[in-house]
């Protein structure tokens, strides 16, 4: 597992971030934007043309995901059981 801070820019230029354990950058992606989606703070959502930027720690990595891209991943056929599992959590987590 790693640790990753997940963050997205909002309409007004506002920057939101959280952090979230996980074992891969979908992974990632999606708990953070559970997080975000969630936080009684954000007023502004992403949408699915939002990129949510992943940095892992440490050593600090960035990732940059559109939102539209993670939906599209979780969509696809899983290549094993362990990635079948893992897409049926996530989807349910954000709610797909």
């Amino acid at each position: 597992m790693a640790r990753c801070t997940v963050s997205y820019r909002d309409h007004e230029g506002f920057e939101h971030a959280t952090t979230v354990s996980a074992e891969s950058l979908y992974e990632a992606a999606a708990l953070g934007l559970e997080a975000l989606v969630t936080a009684e703070l954000t007023e502004a959502r992403p949408g699915l043309g939002s990129t949510l930027e992943i940095t892992v720690h440490p050593p600090t990595v960035t990732h940059r995901v559109r939102i539209q891209q993670l939906k599209e991943w979780l969509k696809r056929t899983a290549v094993s059981p362990r990635e079948l599992v893992l897409k049926k959590r996530l989807r349910e987590r954000i709610g797909e």
